[in-house]
């Protein structure tokens, strides 16, 4: 009688691969684990250039969100420092949210502050407008492609240039949104200064990846 071949014979065993818990991370762990388990979800997800990722991987990343509910992803990371991998990460999402949410807002926004950075009478693009890579014009579907694009760029390596196109975009945004018609000293926008905020954190953000320093 033959011997039943092992299949498993000659075979590698490696430990197995960690992955995310996309159900958030335990509200019972103490500040320092949750945020160390925040970074190490993160990180799964952001690579650099020398790892690439195929675009069906990363699409499944982009639409997270969708998966498993905004709130998921605002429980595992929200309460991440702005600048920090998780933190900007979750700006990144947040963002493609809310563009969701609010397309013709954004587009409105958007293109209101290419009339008030752009000087009087010129056709030539702005630096911003340039890095944010909007296509003309800019209505809610254009914006919406931009947002997409920011977020897949985050998990195809360039995860740099996707903060700061988002960054360059929000600039862009908060000047359109300040010079909103409904917003005067009498009627301050309340959101205006977060909108501002959220600019800086991701430029800083952004400065920080390059620099090998964005923990």
């Amino acid at each position: 009688m033959s011997e039943t071949p092992n299949r498993n014979q000659g075979r590698a065993y490696h430990r197995p691969v960690k992955r995310a818990d996309l159900d958030g991370p335990d509200t019972g762990l103490d500040p320092a684990a949750r945020a160390e388990l925040a970074h190490e979800l993160a990180s799964l997800l952001v690579t650099g250039p020398d790892l690439p990722r195929n675009a069906a991987s990363a699409r499944r990343f982009v639409t997270l969100a969708e998966e498993f509910g905004m709130d998921t992803v605002t429980r595992m990371w929200a309460s991440c420092p702005p600048v920090s991998l998780p933190g900007a990460l979750f700006r990144l999402y947040a963002l493609r949210a809310w563009i969701q949410g609010h397309g013709r807002q954004a587009a409105q926004w958007y293109t209101n502050g290419l009339g008030h950075t752009a000087e009087p009478g010129a056709r030539r693009l702005t630096a911003a407008q340039v890095v944010a890579g909007v296509q003309e014009p800019p209505g809610p579907a254009e914006v919406a492609r931009t947002a997409d694009e920011i977020l897949t760029g985050a998990f195809l390596g360039d995860f740099a240039d996707a903060l700061a196109r988002a960054s360059a975009f929000v600039s862009v945004a908060a000047t359109g949104r300040a010079a909103d018609p409904g917003t005067t000293a009498d009627t301050p926008d309340p959101g205006l200064g977060n909108f501002v905020r959220l600019a800086e954190d991701l430029a800083c953000a952004a400065r920080d990846y390059r620099a090998g320093s964005l923990n």
